[in-house]
């Protein structure tokens, strides 16, 4: 006789078995938001306060519904720097991204580490190219992407370059 399987109805990395973090928002809206790491709360119930109060309303600003946006993370559950050293962990969250990046058209990425990891290690200084429409990158031929400043760097600095991110992606 076989024994039942019992599975979680939370998502766990194959790797560390961490629990993952789900994508906010709806699968088939236009625009994805690419950040660095989670936002919110495993169970959607909670959305962090930079997300409320900084990116919901300056795309709401350039003419986005929350129902137009899905925000992910390229981690998909909460980094320590040991995770980098696990070999194939980073490629597994790398690769879960890039699956979600290919389904939409319009694609932010808010992060100062993900244009080296999107575009490619000779992007030296990440603040060079935010706003600027980019195509043909690392993994990507056919998709623009843009990126912009972590929503942290926004909130400690200025939102001017921010918005000139947020006005490129609505012209898009």
């Amino acid at each position: 006789m076989s024994q039942p399987v019992y599975r979680t109805s939370i998502p766990i990395c194959p790797y560390c078995k961490r629990f993952l973090y789900k994508d906010y928002g709806y699968s088939d809206s236009k625009v994805l938001v690419v950040l660095y790491k989670p936002f919110w709360r495993q169970d959607d119930s909670e959305l962090d306060i930079v997300i409320t109060n900084l990116l919901f309303p300056e795309l709401e600003r350039a003419g986005f519904g929350k129902h137009e946006i899905r925000i992910t993370s390229l981690w998909k559950h909460s980094i320590k720097l040991e995770y980098y050293k696990e070999p194939n962990h980073f490629e597994w969250h790398l690769l879960e991204t890039i699956k979600r990046i290919n389904s939409h058209d319009k694609v932010v990425f808010f992060g100062r580490e993900l244009p080296k990891i999107f575009i490619g290690d000779h992007i030296t200084d990440a603040a060079s190219i935010f706003g600027m429409p980019m195509s043909n990158t690392k993994y990507f031929r056919d998709k623009t992407l843009l990126f912009g400043p972590s929503l942290e760097e926004t909130i400690t600095t200025s939102i001017g370059e921010f918005r000139d991110v947020v006005e490129q992606l609505r012209a898009a």
